[in-house]
């Protein structure tokens, strides 16, 4: 487990690293307008979408050891033709490009973190691998804004090229003695368990997780700040402490919340913790704008958040497609966080300085949420009871 631990926290750097150099590498370099730049975040759900069909094929061919291998490599050298000035129209296309071995790399690892039969052992290692990627993130981001203020904003491309050929090496270096030959099957169908109690469950449900998830993270950074700074006058200080407290509160308390879920039940708590999540962000959106009382909402917000990575990713688990369903759910996730980072950047074209633009779209973003938790527990009930009914 520790290996993997590892190769996430490496792979995860290079994507965190470009948030905070955005300006510097597409709007000054290129001279680009704010729009292009939340392209060249968002566009490489392209390659997203193309991996979760790739995936399957490749996980009947190769070992999982080379999937992330070659991935994180081919994506190595995609980051290092970014750095290189070849124009905003080769830089986007190469990003989109950059998708693929981005999501390869996440459902593989994914895939072998949950390989294991017990599902309480299951989501625990989830929670654990939630909370690393995380911070993977968090750290990521300071160090990027760290090198985009300095004489040459590209470095942040090598410095992701550098962490995914670290992540390669290692991953290759114990490749004979600690990774499977095969992508493990989460519960082999000719086992007894899968004949009677571990019936695969639909991928879907965990999908539709995954975008709202991932939509509602990417308005809480493009939309959250600009609330914070129209109600309570913060400044760029203040604003970034308080869009990052729910974000590390959601980092600390992955584990604590998988094991939560492993006693308590998955789909229990992933529906609980979900509305809870969506209802404080409706709340920070209606509420008067009184400093003690939002910070308290971004508290539950974080808490509650908790839960939605390690879970949702057990619930793909359940499906049994290994790497092709955790692959399809980093392509969801993909595109949930393009809806959340480029409809406010779209729909504030149009919003004039002193309405309540922002807070219509973060509760339109939460009422989003809660949408979603309604109908993915509603149908994992029935199911439930169909299941029942059948046994």
């Amino acid at each position: 487990m520790r290996w993997l631990l590892v190769a996430i926290f490496l792979c995860t750097l290079p994507d965190a690293v470009v948030v905070p150099a955005l300006k510097e590498l597409v709007v000054d370099k290129y001279n680009a307008t704010p729009v292009a730049a939340q392209a060249f975040l968002a566009v490489n759900l392209v390659g997203f979408l193309v991996a979760a069909p790739l995936a399957s094929w490749l996980r009947r061919r190769w070992s999982p050891a080379r999937v992330i291998v070659v991935g994180a490599l081919l994506d190595a050298a995609l980051l290092a033709l970014l750095s290189a000035p070849i124009g905003l129209a080769w830089t986007i296309s190469i990003r989109a490009l950059e998708g693929l071995p981005d999501a390869l790399v996440f459902g593989e690892l994914f895939a072998l973190v949950g390989a294991v039969e017990d599902p309480r052992l299951r989501v625990r290692r989830y929670g654990v691998a939630s909370t690393t990627l995380m911070l993977s993130i968090g750290l990521g981001i300071v160090a990027g804004g760290a090198m985009a203020r300095g004489t040459d904003p590209t470095n942040v491309y090598w410095f992701g090229a550098m962490a995914n050929i670290a992540a390669a090496v290692f991953v290759r270096s114990l490749a004979a003695t600690a990774l499977p030959q095969r992508d493990i099957p989460l519960e082999p169908a000719e086992s007894p368990a899968a004949s009677t109690t571990s019936v695969p469950r639909p991928l879907w449900p965990a999908l539709v997780m995954a975008f709202a998830d991932r939509a509602t993270g990417g308005s809480l950074t493009s939309v959250l700040p600009l609330l914070l700074g129209r109600i309570l006058g913060a400044d760029a200080g203040e604003r970034g402490w308080m869009v990052g407290l729910p974000v590390i509160l959601m980092a600390l308390g992955a584990g604590l919340a998988a094991m939560v879920a492993a006693r308590a039940g998955v789909r229990v708590t992933r529906h609980a913790g979900a509305a809870i999540y969506a209802l404080a962000l409706i709340a920070i959106a209606v509420v008067p704008p009184e400093r003690p009382l939002l910070v308290v909402l971004l508290v539950v917000a974080g808490c509650a958040g908790s839960v939605l990575l390690p879970t949702s990713l057990a619930i793909a688990a359940r499906s049994r497609r290994g790497c092709t369903a955790l692959t399809a759910f980093a392509a969801a996730g993909g595109v949930g966080q393009s809806v959340g980072l480029l409809v406010p950047l779209l729909l504030f074209a149009g919003i004039q300085p002193g309405t309540d633009g922002e807070r219509g779209l973060l509760a339109g973003f939460g009422c989003l949420h809660l949408a979603s938790t309604v109908v993915t527990s509603g149908a994992s009930w029935v199911g439930a009871w169909r299941q029942r009914s059948v046994a």
